[in-house]
């Protein structure tokens, strides 16, 4: 077993964490970040970036390489991620016409299909 050495463990790799190692790393601070994930999420974990969170990415050097790859703020509206229950439900609500059949329409997301395309 290989033993690694830091000044800093940061367990956790959402974006409270990789923007925590990114901004100790500018700081000249060892620090190593641990997951239990294996990989990246495939689906969204945020829904809107606050203006602090905007200002902290900035000052990283990231905010133009995130917004290339954000989804366009006016297609955040048609979306929805959800479980094939929650989808059901949803469309269910739809039928009903307490849920706007137009939104509902617009998402990507079919029964049967992934909900996230890779």
């Amino acid at each position: 077993m290989e033993v690694l050495e830091t000044d800093v463990l940061v367990v956790g790799a959402g974006p409270a964490g990789l923007t925590a190692s990114a901004l100790l790393a500018r700081a000249g601070v060892k620090a190593i970040a641990i997951t239990k994930y294996p990989g990246t999420a495939d689906s969204p974990r945020a829904h809107i970036t606050n203006q602090r969170t905007a200002e902290v990415l900035r000052d990283l050097g990231v905010e133009d390489h995130l917004r290339q790859t954000a989804m366009p703020h006016e297609l955040m509206g048609t979306q929805i991620f959800a479980t094939a229950n929650e989808l059901q439900k949803a469309r269910e609500r739809s039928q009903s016409g307490s849920v706007s059949r137009r939104r509902f329409r617009a998402s990507p997301a079919i029964l049967g299909e992934s909900v996230v395309e890779t």
